[in-house]
Order: C-alpha cells, then sequence, then structure tokens
C-alpha cells in the first residue's frame, strides 16, 4: 500500500490574520463534556459527606442527575380551584383575541368594554376573579358578566363528526336532518342534561356541541362565542380611548429607540418626545402623563427640559397616523427652569449667562450665587435649577 509520510506532506496550513480577520466560530462542546459537568454539578450539590450520612435510597445520593428516574407529581400540592380559574381566564381571551382579529384592532388599541355572557354561574364566578388579568391581556377598560344566555342570543347547535361518526356510522344523514329540527329549547335542555337521543342514537355533550350566536346588537359591538361562553366586545371610540392608543404607540417608539441604542433600565438617561406636526401628541403628553409613566416605567418630558447643553445619546423622527414627533435620550444631567431665571434676572441675557452658569454649578441642596454687572443673584435647587432632570418638577 501507498501512504505519504507526515514529515513529508508539507506545512500545516495556517488561518489568515490581520486587519478585518474574522477568527471562524468555536464549535459548541461535545455531548458528553456536557454531560460530564452537569454530573459534576449535581455531585457536587450535596457534598460526599451529606451523600454517605443520607437515607438509604434517597435519590440525592446519585452521583449524577443521569442515575436518577423522574420524580412523581405531587398531587397534594395541586389546587384544583386555581387551575380551574386559569383556565376560565384562558377561554376568556382567547375568544377576545379572536374579536380583535375579526376586527382588525391591534391590542395596543384600548377597548371599552367586554361582556362575559355564559350559564355556568362558576366560570362566571372565575372570570370576577381573574378580571385584572382579563382586563390587562386584552387591554379593555372594564369586564362584565352576565347569566342571562336567552337575551339577543340564538342557539344552536352542531354536530362533532369526529366523535359522533364512532356512534351513528351509515346513519349519519339521518341524525343530522334531526339535529336541525330541534328548537333553542331543545338546544338548552340538552346543555343542562347533557344528553338526547336521536333517530336511536344517545349522543352526549362531546358528540353535539352548542353555540350561541349574537343577534341584533349591531353598531360597534362584536361578538363569538364557543360552548362555554360568548363574549360581547365594545370597539366604541372616544378621545379617551384615542388618546390611550396614542399614548400606547408613543411608548413604543421610546422603547423601540432604547433597544436599538442597548439601554437597559438602570442607564442614567432621561427620554423626551418632541411633538412635531399635529396637536395630538402634545395632548397625550400632557394628559396622559401617569398612564405613559406606567407604561415606559419611567417619567417621559416634553420639550421644555430639552436644553441644549444635554448630551443625546440616541434621537428617531416618528409619525404615527399623521401625527409627527421627535422622540430623543438624552444623558440625565443638571437643567435649568429658565422661567424662573428669567423672572430673578429680568433681562433675557443674564437669564442666559445664569442658566448657563447654574448648569455647570449644579449641586444637590446647594443654592448657587452668581454677580454680574454688580448684581448678585441666588439660585435655589427645586425653583431656579435641578441637579438632574429627572428630579425636575417644572
Amino acid at each position: 500500500f501507498f501512504f505519504t509520510a507526515p514529515w513529508k506532506a508539507g506545512p500545516t496550513p495556517r488561518p489568515a490574520h490581520g486587519p478585518g480577520h474574522t477568527p471562524p466560530p468555536r464549535p459548541p462542546p461535545p455531548a458528553w463534556s456536557r454531560l460530564w459537568a452537569s454530573s459534576r454539578i449535581h455531585s457536587r450539590a450535596w457534598p460526599a459527606s451529606w451523600r454517605a450520612a443520607g437515607p438509604e435510597g434517597d435519590p440525592r445520593k446519585e452521583r449524577s442527575v443521569h442515575f436518577v428516574m423522574m420524580p412523581e407529581p405531587d398531587t397534594a400540592s395541586v389546587r384544583m380551584e386555581v387551575e380551574r380559574q386559569v383556565k376560565a381566564m384562558q377561554t376568556v381571551v382567547n375568544l377576545g383575541r379572536t374579536i380583535r382579529e375579526k376586527k382588525k384592532v391591534g391590542l395596543k388599541t384600548p377597548v371599552k368594554s367586554l361582556q362575559v355572557v355564559s350559564s355556568d354561574q362558576q366560570f362566571l364566578d372565575d372570570v370576577v376573579t381573574m378580571k385584572s388579568y382579563i382586563e390587562s391581556e386584552l387591554n379593555v377598560d372594564s369586564v362584565e358578566t352576565s347569566a342571562d344566555v336567552s337575551s339577543g342570543v340564538t342557539v344552536t347547535g352542531k354536530l362533532d363528526f369526529a366523535t359522533a361518526a364512532k356512534k351513528v356510522g351509515k346513519d349519519m344523514k339521518k341524525v343530522m336532518e334531526e339535529v336541525k329540527k330541534l328548537t333553542e329549547a331543545d338546544f338548552v335542555k340538552f346543555e343542562q342534561e347533557g344528553t338526547i337521543t336521536l333517530a336511536g342514537y344517545t349522543l352526549v355533550t362531546g358528540d353535539l356541541k352548542v353555540t350561541r350566536e349574537c343577534k341584533g346588537l349591531g353598531g360597534d359591538v362584536e361578538s363569538l362565542s364557543d360552548e362555554t361562553a360568548m363574549l360581547h366586545m365594545d370597539f366604541k371610540e372616544d378621545e379617551d380611548i384615542l388618546q390611550r392608543a396614542l399614548a400606547r404607540e408613543v411608548a413604543n417608539r421610546v422603547q423601540k429607540l432604547r433597544k436599538e441604542a442597548k439601554l437597559v433600565q438602570d442607564d442614567p438617561v432621561v427620554q423626551f418626545v418632541v411633538p412635531g406636526k399635529g396637536k395630538r401628541v402634545g395632548k397625550v403628553l400632557s394628559s396622559k402623563g401617569e398612564y405613559l409613566e406606567n407604561l415606559l416605567r419611567r417619567k417621559l418630558f416634553g420639550a421644555g427640559l430639552l436644553q441644549e447643553h444635554l448630551v443625546r445619546v440616541a434621537q428617531d423622527k416618528c409619525n404615527v397616523d399623521g401625527e409627527e414627533f421627535e422622540v430623543v435620550i438624552c444623558v440625565d444631567a443638571p437643567c435649568a427652569n429658565t422661567k424662573e431665571l428669567k423672572a430673578l434676572a429680568k433681562d433675557d441675557v443674564v437669564a442666559d449667562a445664569l442658566r448657563q452658569w447654574v448648569v455647570t454649578q449644579a449641586t444637590v441642596g446647594a443654592t448657587i450665587t452668581a454677580s454680574i454687572a454688580g448684581k448678585t443673584y441666588e439660585m435655589k435647587e427645586g425653583k431656579h435649577y435641578a441637579s438632574l432632570v429627572s428630579k425636575a418638577s417644572w
């Protein structure tokens, strides 16, 4: 056989080096090394002396987590009441999101009200318990419940072919004809009793699904139902809802700019929104300041505190439905109250000089003095200046 001697194979190729060279990514560690690491972590979780002293058969005495079987669930810790309440919340939230999709209204737009209608009082009680979560998930102002399933509702039924076919077989057509003859009272009775006989076959809840459809509401109300409940969502718009919808859009633009600037929540920065073309953004900043602060988890300032000496970290011009505005993020720094400084100086040139002086000398809790043209001015924190923009109260 023929082979090439390693000393005759030529020089080993070397990777390229130099400016602009990007080294290849390191391959992930092999599976055996990850298993070994997890085994070491598991074995060190309980020192050897403890493992020796532990009771016989204790899984923590094993030298590796891979030798331990999956534990049995602790059924005593399961709270069926909480499970039921969460399931009711999921049912309402899923139906509500479907209604929004049908109406083509996103979750950022608040909705006036949501009514949950069901004949199951326990279900309605669970919805009331989870009311705050439902309002948050669906962005609705209020959630109401009602047990009156007959008012303005058409009750119908439909066979579940996947389950009913196993019982009726070739007589499916006959059973379907019998279902068409049923009245609303028959469907309500079936829903209460859970059983009905059609064409000689006994059908149960899983074979025949009862649904409700709203009739005669019209307007801005959209409805949807399943076998458990019916939802009526009121999409009627008013000025407050429109302002909150715009506030969410503004907050979204601010969060997006923070993400692009790679900022974290604790970074010492302040955020400004400068209204442009349109008047609604200015109204939102003045009337929905607390709402915006809750969305952003920090205060949002207007153009009045955006002073020229502040160092800008990021900025972006935005347009939402014809409303133009600019989002600016700056390093938190001292700022001057130009209105109070003008009242103190009674001269625009002197006031500007005081402003430049006070932002360079600002100290927490201090009174800053300045002499101009033989006149002394005293400037107090909280009135004439703030040690940081985030602490400004004007």
